[in-house]
């Protein structure tokens, strides 16, 4: 889910762009370096896909050769008080019940699974299972299992979505937002996180620096619902090359003794 939301993005972020050029009387192949300058400096949504997609379009030579829009990188936390928090929002939310339920699972699934508001706005409550007493939910291809207090939290929702419904049922979103049969504005939702002090994108890239070190580039697009070239440029941001450590363990296992004939290998 989180890919095509995530391509959804990129075609806003385009869009926008070229409407401006058009305001100006400018088309793509005329716009210049103070054009595309003059377009950042005016906070436009998403300017980190918006440079993605100029450099795109110079690449493809739709606009002029020596455009430059510079890729903006986070190499992770600045230091453990950026963990810290991460962690001192999510206990908040964890625990604190004055706080709406909506706003705390919306924070929690930002700053423990780095999900993109544009990914979680859009959730529906079909993908919020229930296996005896695990809740599971599905971001990407792996169902995830979740922790308590969270896994309270979501049912509730769920159930305050549907009150006379079983956990599992047809899907409606799970942040339904004040037209009917739509979902909460990302804007709106955004605006919620911001009021209970949750900064959307330092929190998310936190987090997924965090998975980044635990888990492999594998399991953790599978979880997370990312593109596997995204976790793995994630992974070695971090410093969590999977690959060097299984063979490190590899070798590990190469040089341990072997057992004597007709013994049992330990497992």
């Amino acid at each position: 889910m989180q890919q095509i939301q995530n391509v959804r993005v990129h075609l806003v972020a385009a869009d926008a762009f070229l409407r401006w050029l058009a305001d100006q009387g400018t088309p793509l192949s005329g716009c210049t370096q103070g054009d595309v300058e003059r377009y950042l400096n005016s906070k436009p949504p998403y300017p980190v896909r918006c440079t993605a997609f100029i450099r795109w379009a110079v690449r493809q030579r739709y606009a002029p050769a020596g455009i430059k829009a510079p890729a903006i990188r986070w190499t992770g936390p600045a230091g453990p008080h950026d963990q810290d928090a991460r962690w001192a929002v999510a206990r908040r939310l964890l625990h604190d019940d004055s706080l709406p339920t909506a706003d705390r699972v919306a924070g929690l699934l930002v700053l423990l699974y780095a999900q993109h508001v544009s990914s979680i706005h859009r959730l529906t409550t079909d993908r919020v299972t229930k296996d005896g007493d695990r809740v599971l939910l599905r971001l990407g291809d792996r169902p995830i299992r979740l922790p308590a207090p969270l896994d309270s939290l979501m049912s509730d929702l769920v159930a305050a979505r549907a009150p006379h419904a079983v956990l599992r049922h047809e899907s409606e979103w799970l942040f339904p937002g004040r037209k009917a049969g739509h979902p909460i504005h990302q804007s709106q939702m955004l605006r919620r996180l911001h009021a209970i002090g949750i900064k959307t994108r330092q929190g998310r890239n936190t987090a997924l620096f965090a998975l980044a070190q635990q888990l492999p580039a594998g399991q953790l697009a599978k979880m997370l619902g990312v593109y596997i070239s995204v976790a793995v440029a994630w992974q070695r941001a971090s410093g969590g090359d999977w690959m060097a450590y299984a063979a490190a363990v590899a070798a590990r296992s190469a040089t341990r003794t072997r057992p004597l004939t007709g013994s049992t290998p330990g497992t």
